[in-house]
């Protein structure tokens, strides 16, 4: 309950500053924005922080030597750049599995499956991209 109370103090915080500091175009999205909705918005952010080794590449690859690279050699080191190229191919994973779903929601046959091959395009980079970045860690590409 304490931390359900400190996050909503932190949501009508984060919301005061936020309609101070924009119009009133944002203002009214905050408005609309829940502590319930903030939550979950917080939660989905730090899921992909999370699944993007964000604590791995804070712990591991802190090290000078493996900031100057892209991608690192090796299984066991991954640093802030790696994190983003995740974090990145993750997202656009997403995008492209929610275009796919969007494509059972539209009622033209033509529009229903340029949503479909784009989602599946789409999701098919992101998977390509995390490939690609497996590769170049144990080896196979230079």
């Amino acid at each position: 309950m304490v931390i359900k109370k400190e996050v909503v103090n932190i949501f009508k915080i984060f919301s005061e500053k936020l309609s101070r500091l924009v119009g009133f175009r944002i203002f009214s999205f905050v408005k609309a924005l829940t502590p319930r909705r903030f939550i979950e918005i917080v939660y989905i952010l730090l899921f992909f922080l999370f699944t993007g080794g964000i604590v791995n590449s804070y712990l591991e690859g802190s090290d000078p030597v493996f900031l100057s690279r892209l991608i690192v050699p090796g299984l066991r080191v991954q640093n802030l750049l790696e994190s983003l190229i995740y974090l990145f191919a993750g997202s656009i994973g997403i995008g492209g599995i929610y275009l796919m779903y969007m494509s059972r929601k539209q009622i033209e046959k033509r529009v229903e499956n340029l949503y479909l091959f784009f989602g599946l395009i789409i999701l098919l980079l992101s998977v390509f991209i995390y490939v690609y970045v497996v590769e170049v860690k144990i080896g196979r590409i230079g």
